[in-house]
């Protein structure tokens, strides 16, 4: 019971590196995230964070370097029509900033930014894996492909950037819900030299198939102890405490806030039965015997 309920954990908050997970986990350094090995300059994946950052925290120093270097290289860009790859480290930090902040308006930003640099690109050039990087965050799984494929034909590519392409695609199949190709493109992966979000990735993937084990031995190869956990605010309370009895440090950063409200044209109060507070209730409930559930059960 013990591998299955901390195996469970893991999707709700991929934070074993930094960020959580819908999908995806934040696997290097900001540096690393700029560090593009090939001519399309690959950019690293993450996850999403809604939570704003306070000045005090880690997060907050974090979204004050990026400010400042959007600023730096916006400045350093203007004028000119040659500064693609300024632009494209532009977008990809205007994607941190959304990351970070949950401003909608920044991931408008990043696309004026990638616009730019497509613009700018020699032809048949560009950032493609930070394009990529994109759509992948907004859950636009149909438009990832054509620029990973886009990217593998540049004249020389480097192994890290075929590898960040091939966990690119591990990760489509995932959120997809090929959990079992997911599951073999993680393995082949893991033949390489194995970071910790890949070893989180696949951990979740063996969780997915049924190989609790594996899944297990996996994440404890990872060796995170403090992790960022989000997830929806309905079952913050229960994921924190189930991570908290796996005897890890838990951040929690709430994500998904949702009350009943009543239009201003309602005959009936925000309480009184509809569809949607129905099913907001439904949940509501689902969460409430579920912690007592797992309280009763010694989960907790």
């Amino acid at each position: 019971m013990r591998t299955r309920s901390k195996l469970a954990l893991v999707a709700g908050a991929l934070t074993l590196l930094g960020v959580g997970a819908l999908g995806w986990s934040r696997v290097a350094s900001r540096a690393d995230a700029r560090a593009g090995a090939s001519d399309q300059h690959a950019a690293e994946g993450s996850a999403t964070r809604d939570a704003p950052c306070g000045d005090a925290t880690d997060c907050g120093r974090l979204l004050k370097t990026v400010e400042a270097d959007i600023a730096f290289r916006t400045a350093r860009a203007a004028g000119r029509d040659d500064a693609w790859l300024e632009w494209k480290t532009i977008a990809l930090d205007h994607l941190e900033r959304a990351h970070l902040t949950g401003d909608p308006s920044a991931y408008a930003a990043a696309q004026r930014a990638l616009d730019t640099a497509f613009e700018q690109s020699p032809p048949g050039s560009g950032p493609f894996l930070a394009r990529a990087r994109m759509n992948f965050t907004l859950h636009r799984f149909d438009a990832v492909e054509p620029d990973l494929v886009r990217a593998e034909r540049a004249v020389l590519v480097h192994a890290k950037t075929r590898a960040r392409i091939a966990l690119f695609r591990a990760d489509v199949l995932y959120n997809l819900q090929r959990y079992d190709e997911a599951d073999a493109a993680y393995r082949e992966l893991l033949k390489g030299p194995p970071t910790i979000g890949l070893l989180a990735s696949a951990a979740q993937a063996a969780r997915r198939t049924g190989d609790f084990r594996r899944g297990e031995a996996l994440l404890e190869q990872a060796g995170a102890r403090r992790i960022l956990l989000v997830t929806s605010a309905f079952h913050m309370r229960r994921a924190a405490r189930l991570f908290a009895a796996q005897g890890l440090e838990v951040i929690p950063a709430p994500t998904d806030y949702q009350r009943l409200v009543a239009p201003e044209t309602a005959v009936l109060p925000a309480w009184a039965p509809e569809v949607g507070n129905l099913t907001r209730s439904t949940r509501a409930l689902h969460e409430l015997w579920g912690y007592w559930v797992y309280r009763l059960r010694g989960w907790l």
